[in-house]
Order: C-alpha cells, then sequence, then structure tokens
C-alpha cells in the first residue's frame, strides 16, 4: 500500500511542487504588497461601502473594513483564488487516481498485483490527502515565513485557523471527487460530475445569500460552511463546518472504497 502510495506521488512529484511553490509565490505576493496597499487601506474602506450589498452577501463578507493583513487576505485571497486552487486541485487529482488510469487500462497491472483493492484504494486515497495538506501547508502557513521577512504584523492564531478550515474543505472537496472516480470509468464523466456538484453548491449558496425566503438552501452547501472570514478575521471556528466536511468525508469515502471493491472492471 505504502509502495503504491509513494508511486502515485512521485508521478505526480512535478504538479505538486508547481502547486506547492506557485502558492507560496502567491502568498509573498499578497505579503509584499501589504505594507504599501495599508497607505491606503482607508481609502480602499470607503470605496467597497459603495460596492452593492448583494455582491458582499454572495462572496460572504461580513464587514467593509481591510485595515489587516487577515481582512485583506481574506478578500484578495480566500474569497475566490484560493478555494479555485483547492477546486482544481482536489477534482484533477482524484479523476487521475482511479478514473484516468481505468480509462487508460494501466489499472490492470495494479490489480494484478497481489495486494487487496481495498489497499489499493487506501494508497492512493492517502497520497491525494497528502497532497492537499502540501498544498494547504504551503499556500497558508507560509505567512509565517513572509510576514516577519516584510516587517508586517499578523495574528498566528487566525493563521491556523483558517489552516484547519480550508485542509477540511479541500478535504470534502477531495472526498466527493474520489467517489466519482470510483464510479466513472471515463475521465470527462468524473470531471464533469464533480465539477457540477461544486457549481451547484456555489450557486445555491448564492441564492440562499440573495434571497432571504431561499435562505436554507445555503446548508446545502460548502461555500456556506467555509466561513473563511470569520477563521482568518475573527480567529472563529464554527464546529458545525468541520462536522459538514467530517461527515462529507466519512460517507463519500466509505461509499468509494465500497463501489471500488463491488465494481467490474474491463478493459
Amino acid at each position: 500500500m505504502f509502495t503504491l502510495l509513494l508511486r502515485i506521488l512521485k508521478d505526480r512529484k512535478i504538479s505538486i511542487t508547481v502547486f506547492c511553490l506557485g502558492s507560496m509565490l502567491f502568498m509573498w505576493m499578497y505579503v509584499a504588497m501589504w505594507p504599501s496597499f495599508q497607505s491606503q487601506a482607508e481609502d480602499f474602506t470607503k470605496i467597497m461601502e459603495n460596492y452593492p450589498e448583494e455582491l458582499m452577501k454572495a462572496m460572504n463578507i461580513k464587514e467593509m473594513s481591510m485595515n489587516t493583513i487577515e481582512s485583506f487576505l481574506a478578500l484578495e485571497n480566500f474569497s475566490i483564488v484560493w478555494p479555485l486552487f483547492i477546486i482544481f486541485l482536489t477534482i484533477s487529482f482524484a479523476t487521475f487516481c482511479i478514473s484516468t488510469d481505468i480509462e487508460k487500462g494501466s489499472i490492470e497491472i495494479i490489480l494484478a498485483q497481489p495486494i487487496s483493492r481495498t489497499k489499493i484504494f487506501i494508497g492512493r486515497y492517502l497520497a491525494g490527502l497528502i497532497f492537499i495538506l502540501l498544498f494547504t501547508t504551503f499556500s497558508i502557513l507560509s505567512i509565517f515565513i513572509f510576514a516577519p521577512l516584510h516587517g508586517v504584523d499578523y495574528q498566528p492564531g487566525n493563521h491556523i485557523s483558517i489552516f484547519l478550515l480550508s485542509f477540511m474543505f479541500g478535504w470534502a472537496l477531495y472526498s466527493i471527487a474520489f467517489l466519482c472516480s470510483s464510479i466513472f470509468s471515463e475521465r470527462s464523466k468524473s470531471l464533469m460530475l464533480s465539477g457540477s456538484i461544486v457549481f451547484l453548491m456555489y450557486i445555491l449558496n448564492l441564492i440562499a445569500n440573495l434571497k432571504d425566503n431561499l435562505s436554507y438552501l445555503k446548508y446545502l452547501s460548502f461555500f456556506y460552511y467555509y466561513s473563511y472570514y470569520d477563521a482568518i478575521v475573527y480567529n472563529s471556528l464554527n464546529m458545525s463546518s468541520f462536522i459538514a466536511f467530517g461527515v462529507t468525508v466519512i460517507l463519500c469515502s466509505s461509499a468509494a472504497v465500497i463501489w471500488f471493491n463491488r465494481r467490474d472492471i474491463t478493459f
């Protein structure tokens, strides 16, 4: 099992390196920008106050303020950029682990080895989880390196909170994508279903934020539970977010391993 895990990580070492280093560069860019931006933070706050209220609700932004590096990162990074990165990463890696190998027929070699399907599944699943952990660590906790270099004041606890929340968010997305990958033999179908589920959750959260009479729809969306603003700005973590992500991980991972064990893989 561990041999398979290491082999997948080795096969994907270039993409892992690119994602991790690229995310670090993004954090470095944000931190380096902050000192010059801070001097104009009041002006930007006034500009933001003129933004439509619906836009702020759609982005889960609760305050029109950018007076700390944490609020700056919340708006510039964690509102759109970081979620897009983790969505692309989780779906593409999960699809690579199962559907792509089935489509190419390369999984036949792996299944021919004297190792159970469950161990094959666990090895591949853990490889992706390690990838997500590395990406989350490099993309978020690298501020501990860059902030002192640029003399930027920051709250370490807030960044630990957003790290934990973001990792669980990525893990839950990955589990859904892995289940889709276990179901379909075609890479395109796995990508389409995974992407459609994420897009649907985004739309549900958007509708819930804009329509008070449909606010209950937010509970069906990961984007509601990914309360990044509370985590990084207020150092506040909602237990319901961890419960929602944790239940998703357990249910989807269990369903995926059962499906993978029982399905007929033909070439």
